[in-house]
């Protein structure tokens, strides 16, 4: 028994061609409508992490690898197929050698300010009178004192 593959057919929609590339290579697609996920071709993948997304009023197919973050070109070449396979049609003629309308450069930002830079400055306390207010005494189990802190309090002027 030969298994013969058909010929790549005009009609043949860019959802068709990357659904069976992936059937083909053995990437387990499964289908929702115009939406699914399948096996990266990128990297060794147990679970499906390649998002495919279908949008017939644009006529193309969008690829997210959430595994690997692996770029459209990447995944493509994996599959043998092109990324002009992403798309239903090809792109006007009078639209593939159209500039794009020159934007003037955006002024750059300042440099951010860093935590310390922001915090309000502390006081100098050189020369600041302290009062101890109070004295906290930590005992043992014998009642003897273990430990005693002092809390003191000063004026800012």
């Amino acid at each position: 028994m030969t298994l013969e593959l058909p010929a790549p057919s005009a009609a043949m929609n860019s959802l068709d061609r990357v659904w069976e590339a992936l059937d083909r290579g053995g990437f387990k697609p499964t289908r929702r409508a115009n939406t699914f996920k399948a096996l990266c071709p990128v990297h060794g993948d147990a679970n499906p992490s390649l998002s495919v997304r279908y949008d017939p009023q644009a006529g193309k197919i969008a690829l997210h690898c959430f595994g690997c973050e692996a770029h459209v070109s990447d995944i493509t070449a994996q599959l043998g197929l092109s990324v002009s396979d992403l798309f239903d049609a090809p792109l006007p003629a009078d639209r593939r050698t159209q500039n794009r309308t020159p934007r003037p450069r955006r002024q750059a930002l300042p440099p951010r300010l860093t935590r310390e830079e922001l915090a309000t400055p502390a006081p100098d306390l050189t020369g600041a009178k302290w009062d101890r207010v109070k004295a906290y005494e930590y005992v043992d189990d014998s009642g003897a004192v273990q430990q005693r802190v002092h809390r003191e309090e000063t004026v800012i002027d």
